[in-house]
């Protein structure tokens, strides 16, 4: 694997932290599917924490852990082959460590198959499938990353740490070997259209935040590789599941009770999904104020639910927006992105050909054009041409008054369009269920 990480920095609070970040370069083809709406928190789990070690390729499940899922409802990749599959590629995930001295350890990752549980307290939650014959275990281990201090002072005081409640550290994009021409399949990952997929991550053995001696920063050496969103607004179901549980993710707190349980239902972990294939995402918000002036067009990359269920009784006025990642290298200016919604069912795979693209969109339903998003400019919000220059976003804007019931599922789909050749691509489907 290579890593590609950027600088960042996190408060700490208690035990838990609020982050930022800043960019990095992008060498192969990596588009999100980020399903959450931004750092809010870093947790850290048992300390000392309890866990096998790191990059031994030994997992401990009774140990701490945490882990993500992808619902295969956003998943729907459309393409004219008799098992549709989206190749996995890169991750982002945050790496941040209390105490540089030591450099800071990835932990080891599972990529499996997610089954629904069927037992209390995870009724309805998405879990990780730990018998997958077709797992990946992705290794972590010592990361070698240098100390933030040493790249950029800014980030720390005069003694060589950072600010006092502060830690540092990197987000870091990890690509599997090869390029997404073909070439380097093997090592890639497929993901079937009608599966659930987790990420598991296992949290190394025996470090310590206050249970161990100070490092030379006060703070015991810890890394930490949880970064959260704690704002969703996807909505738990008690006819399905335990009541203010999120279904697309839980945790463990290692030992001998060691028991898998679910988020809370406005939590997620941020650990991200990239892909060869360009990629849908969709956010529901209830905030009427969720633009920004952080980036060009007073856009704000991650705002609103990460998109799969949504809660849309808020009294504030609900809005939907689009972020479709094609990073394909392409100037910016090349490319231009139309992405729409329907509430019909959608058309069967491969979908409808329209000048190159799979379109799985129902263009019958009217809901198509009244949430169509069109020419949305190629945005340049990751550090500049060549980096990440394929990320395009559409304004919050209300949802389609036909979109209002509960019990509703809007399908999206996105498709940047080639200028030079006037020829279309097209993302997955990404389903969101509405309440």
């Amino acid at each position: 694997m290579r890593f590609h990480p950027r600088l960042g920095s996190v408060a700490l609070a208690a035990l838990c932290c609020s982050g930022a970040a800043v960019a990095q370069a992008n060498p192969i083809q990596e588009n999100d599917i980020q399903f959450n709406n931004g750092t809010d928190v870093v947790f850290i789990y048992s300390d000392p924490s309890v866990g096998s070690t790191a990059g031994t390729g030994t997992v401990d499940l009774s140990g701490d852990l945490l882990w993500k899922s992808y619902p295969s409802s956003i998943l729907k990749s459309p393409v004219p082959i008799a098992a549709p599959a989206m190749q996995l590629v890169a991750f982002e995930y945050n790496l941040y460590d209390s105490d540089w001295a030591t450099t800071a350890i990835i932990y080891d990752v599972l990529i499996s198959t997610g089954t629904v549980g069927a037992a209390a307290p995870l009724v309805g939650v998405i879990t990780p499938n730990f018998a997958d014959p077709n797992a990946v275990l992705l290794l972590g281990g010592p990361s070698g990353f240098p100390d933030p201090c040493t790249i950029s002072p800014a980030l720390c005081t005069a003694g060589g740490c950072p600010p006092a409640g502060y830690v540092n550290g990197y987000i870091v994009d990890a690509a599997l070997a090869g390029p997404c021409d073909g070439s380097g399949l093997p090592a890639h990952i497929l993901l079937a259209k009608d599966n659930h997929y987790c990420a598991t991550l296992f949290v190394p053995g025996g470090m310590t935040f206050t249970s161990g001696p100070p490092g030379s920063c006060g703070i015991g050496d810890y890394s930490l590789m949880d970064a959260h969103s704690t704002d969703e607004t996807q909505f738990s179901d008690p006819a399905v599941g335990p009541a203010g549980a999120n279904p697309y993710g839980g945790f463990q707190i290692g030992g001998p009770a060691a028991a898998l349980g679910p988020e809370p239902a406005a939590e997620i972990a941020k650990y991200a999904f990239q892909f060869c294939e360009p990629t849908m995402n969709v956010y529901i918000g209830t905030d009427p104020t969720e633009a920004s002036t952080s980036l060009p067009g007073g856009l704000k990359l991650l705002t609103g639910d990460a998109g799969a269920q949504a809660d849309v009784s808020g009294s504030g006025g609900t809005t939907l927006r689009y972020a479709v990642y094609d990073e394909d290298g392409l100037p910016v200016g090349s490319t231009l992105c139309f992405a729409s919604s329907c509430l019909a069912p959608m058309l069967p795979n491969p979908g409808l050909n329209i000048l190159g693209a799979q379109v799985l969109l129902n263009l019958s339903d009217p809901t198509v054009f009244a949430a169509l998003k069109n020419g949305l400019v190629q945005l340049d919000n990751q550090g500049g041409v060549p980096f990440d220059n394929g990320i395009f976003q559409s304004t919050p804007t209300p949802l389609p008054a036909s979109a209002g019931g509960i019990g509703l599922v809007l399908h999206s789909q996105g498709f940047p369009l080639r200028i030079a050749t006037f020829t279309l691509t097209q993302t997955q489907a990404f389903d969101t269920a509405l309440r």
